[in-house]
């Protein structure tokens, strides 16, 4: 049951360009970072498509636990380097370049800033990121950080239970004044960490199969959606003055919740295609530049092209950037920094056992 499930990266490409619509026709000019450009028909329909940002935490729970094994924390965290932080140094440089050399009022930063943004830890230091959608990876951090202490001490193997407390201390939480009290856009708990249990489970139904247990969990899982959904969806109509729709929310979550349990349970699949490796290695690096250098750029020269044309070329634009990104950085990199941080990682490893064994009396 380990067989590739070649989907999820459609899933994941899918979900990255619904966010960047979303951005583009409707954040941008109702938050003010581009507020020049309307696109009030498209965003009547495109203000749902945030839903990608949870679809995303889904998907992560399910690839990372897959990676994830008992004692093997030190091939958990070369395999997490070697995805988050090339392509994110890049983007890092193509943002803090756009906002020196446009020098919008809604974009700047200092020089110490875009350094601080270099470690994907801004957050944690309380530095804002240069980048709007680097909120998500800090909530991603965390809970890598979480995966790779339970690989290290050997606590993998209690992971059908803690996803169980996490779905339930999630779901209760959402409804108290201390859950509520956590920052959503810094904290993992308790708005995201039920998503990231959710994929994990889904990960133990594909590898473990369906029993009556893992069943109950689902029911708990779904609940937790619902419950997160409509918490969220209160939140939004606050901060964008305007109404979404509870039941469109959670029909789009419940959509994919039921696209992600087939692949998990179907043996076949009409989408399963190694072709959509490709697509889903775009995911990442589209993510990571399209928000602020789009609106840079719509800001800079909306007011002399065609709204619908500019939104077209500055996807396409951002799409061809992800795959340069893909292609003549990540791709290159990936087995150079494997192969060095595998050998650090060894070494490193022999020198504490030679260590050891000198303080052993003879």
């Amino acid at each position: 049951m380990d067989k590739r499930l070649y989907e999820i990266d459609l899933y994941r490409f899918i979900a990255s360009v619904m966010v960047l619509i979303f951005h583009y026709t409707f954040v941008g000019y109702m938050l003010g970072y581009a507020p020049d450009i309307r696109f009030d028909g498209i965003g009547e329909y495109s203000r749902y498509f945030y839903l990608g940002i949870n679809f995303f935490f889904i998907i992560s729970g399910f690839v990372i636990l897959m990676s994830a094994k008992d004692g093997e924390p030190g091939k958990f965290f070369v395999s997490r380097f070697i995805r988050l932080y090339p392509a994110y140094w890049v983007g890092v440089i193509l943002t803090g370049s756009c906002i020196l050399y446009f020098n919008q009022s809604q974009f700047q930063a200092s020089s110490a800033e875009i350094a601080a943004n270099a470690t994907m830890f801004q957050a944690a230091m309380g530095i804002k990121p240069i980048e709007s959608a680097y909120w998500t990876l800090w909530i991603e951090m965390q809970f890598y950080l979480v995966m790779f202490a339970l690989a290290w001490f050997g606590w993998l193997r209690f992971i059908l239970p803690l996803i169980g407390l996490s779905l339930l201390v999630c779901t209760f939480s959402l409804f108290t004044n201390w859950g509520q009290a956590f920052d959503l856009w810094t904290n993992a708990f308790p708005h995201w960490w039920g998503y990231f249990a959710t994929g994990c489970l889904l990960y133990l139904i594909r590898r473990d199969g369906l029993d009556l247990l893992k069943s109950s969990m689902l029911v708990l899982a779904l609940v937790f959606v619902v419950c997160q959904n409509w918490l969220f969806t209160n939140m939004m109509e606050g901060w964008y003055g305007t109404t979404f729709n509870e039941f469109v929310i959670i029909g789009l979550n419940l959509l994919f919740l039921g696209l992600m349990l087939f692949s998990t349970l179907a043996n076949q699949h009409p989408l399963r295609n190694a072709r959509f490796v490709a697509w889903g290695a775009l995911t990442y690096p589209l993510y990571l530049i399209h928000q602020n250098i789009g609106y840079m750029l719509f800001n800079a020269y909306g007011q002399h092209i065609n709204k619908y044309l500019m939104l077209v070329v500055t996807a396409s634009l951002m799409l061809a950037v992800a795959y340069a990104i893909h292609r003549l950085v990540e791709r290159p990199l990936a087995p150079w920094l494997k192969k060095h941080l595998t050998a650090w990682l060894q070494d490193k490893k022999a020198r504490e056992s030679r260590g050891k064994g000198e303080l052993e009396p003879q």
